[in-house]
């Protein structure tokens, strides 16, 4: 597991980074979805922890029952 979280933080570190220099991509990212996002939060860091969520999701793991 503890490889797993190193992965995850390091594609999250990398999207900030991406994300910080696209704010268009980052305004994109935030009309997804059925709830608007929380005006308080540091957009930059939704649309990322965003990406990062929708890469777990589309893992076999995710979804898979053994």
């Amino acid at each position: 597991m503890p490889r797993e979280m190193e992965v995850l933080r390091k594609y999250r570190a990398e999207e900030v980074q991406r994300l910080g220099a696209a704010p268009a991509e980052v305004k994109k990212i935030l009309t997804i979805g059925v709830a608007p996002a929380d005006a308080a939060l540091d957009p930059i860091q939704v649309a990322a922890m965003t990406m990062t969520a929708a890469a777990v999701m589309n893992t076999p793991d995710a979804y898979s029952l053994r």
